[in-house]
């Protein structure tokens, strides 16, 4: 079928690219399969009728030529099969677009591959076990993505793998032996992100350990004398973010640091 100019005009009116439009005329629908599979395919999923002058056999072959593509502008379009190799060859695409509609077997197939975009995208609707794989294989995402779904195991083996995100992103919820360690193992983190729940301890050695990030994010946290060690560790920071409580004594020392 010869792709005319009400198609065209019914292109643009639904976004189609200046390229496609410039190409369209004096083509057929067989040629847009056969040579941009991927414009056929965003024709299919975002311009209504479009499947009227599109062939299952053009759909199929357009589908295999651009499965990443078919997934995201055309997944309820595919027939079984074609879900399922497109899925097989795009997992990351699979799971971003498609979760929704995939089988639990490519769901789990999807999952294993792409343990990092199943969390970003499918945690809600993985299995228990899909959960526990993909939360060990990627904590990081895990806690950044799925921390309601997450057992009190999982959230320690996650919060032990990656401290640093356990803080940014679970810091409220953590047990105090977590907090603990975690503040030990990132103590900036810590005082970015958990500055406020962190025990008067944590919060010395925190302040201890990184005295510029003591001033700049627990500054109204710090004792007299964590924020007088952490000016002369980090004058100019101090400078920055607490000149208006240092003592005379302590700002006049770090103005001479910095010279």
């Amino acid at each position: 079928m010869t792709i005319t100019a009400k198609m065209i005009a019914n292109a643009k009116k639904h976004g189609a690219c200046e390229d496609a439009l410039a190409w369209l005329p004096s083509h057929t629908v067989a040629n847009l399969s056969a040579e941009h599979p991927d414009w056929l395919l965003w024709a299919a999923g975002n311009i209504p009728g479009a499947m009227d002058v599109i062939t299952p056999d053009q759909l199929d072959r357009a589908a295999a030529a651009a499965p990443r593509t078919a997934l995201r502008y055309a997944a309820a379009l595919l027939t079984p099969d074609q879900l399922d190799r497109a899925a097989a060859a795009e997992p990351v695409a699979a799971l971003q677009y498609a979760s929704a509609i995939l089988t639990p077997d490519q769901l789990d197939r999807a999952a294993a591959a792409e343990p990092w975009t199943a969390l970003q995208y499918a945690s809600a609707i993985l299995t228990p076990s899909q959960l526990d794989r993909a939360a060990a294989a990627e904590p990081w995402m895990a806690l950044q993505y799925a921390l309601a779904l997450l057992t009190p195991s999982q959230l320690d083996r996650a919060a032990a793998a990656e401290p640093r995100a356990a803080l940014q992103y679970a810091a409220a919820i953590l047990t105090p032996a977590q907090l603990d360690r975690a503040a030990a193992a990132a103590p900036r983190v810590a005082l970015r992100y958990a500055s406020a729940i962190l025990t008067p301890d944590q919060l010395d050695r925190a302040a201890a350990a990184e005295p510029g990030a003591a001033l700049q994010y627990a500054l109204a946290l710090l004792t007299p004398a964590q924020l007088d060690r952490a000016a002369a560790a980090a004058p100019w920071t101090a400078l920055r973010y607490a000149a208006a409580i240092l003592t005379q004594t302590r700002k006049k020392s770090c103005q001479e640091a910095i010279k």
